[in-house]
């Protein structure tokens, strides 16, 4: 009788998670449009001569999933982060280790 007054009760605190709504509003949301990108973007840009100095921003996807993310860089920077992953990759490794 136990068990069975058990599984009810895990069975509807399972079904009330899986149907509670996300009820947080669109503006809360920590990341930026892109109305607000481009105007980071132009407020930065414009008191900046170097070509690579000039901020750039961009959706970007992690390894592994789709979900993107909104990055702004410099070209200084996107090219430093490049350098870095050519010398990971090219960077030798002792047999039998893991990173």
């Amino acid at each position: 009788m136990k068990q069975a007054i058990f599984a009810v009760l895990a069975g509807t605190l399972v079904l009330a998670a899986c149907s509670e709504q996300n009820t947080r509003p669109a503006a809360a949301s920590r990341e930026p449009d892109a109305k607000q990108l481009q105007v980071l973007e132009d407020v930065h840009n414009a008191g900046v001569e170097s070509e690579k100095d000039k901020l750039i921003c961009r959706q970007e996807a992690a390894v592994g999933t789709r979900i993107t993310k909104k990055v702004c860089r410099t070209r200084e920077q996107m090219a430093q982060e490049e350098r870095n992953a050519e010398r990971m990759i090219e960077k030798p490794r002792p047999r039998g280790t893991v990173e």
